[in-house]
């Protein structure tokens, strides 16, 4: 008899792995911070002033946010969930 185990029926998206790393990992939120200022400015060519606003929404401090700031930072159109991993990596 075979056995079923338990599969992921989705990927990760981009969003959701950048979440993750620093979620689980209290010690890479600079490197999220990092990330994000980053990704603001070099990708998306917007300012990062309003960073503290993001991270709150991105770590669930404000979760009403929490789909807006997904919609708006477009992490998706920019970033596989293997190079947000890579960042952490290579930024730890």
């Amino acid at each position: 008899v075979a056995s079923k185990k338990n599969t992921l029926t989705t990927s990760p998206t981009a969003f959701s792995v950048l979440a993750h790393e620093s979620t689980y990992w209290p010690d890479l939120l600079d490197v999220q911070r990092a990330f994000l200022i980053y990704h603001l400015e070099i990708k998306l060519k917007r300012s990062a002033e309003n960073i503290d606003a993001v991270l709150s929404a991105l770590n669930g401090v404000n979760v009403a946010h929490l789909k807006e700031v997904q919609h708006a930072l477009k992490l998706d159109n920019y970033w596989s969930p293997q190079q947000i991993v890579e960042f952490f990596v290579h930024l730890f």
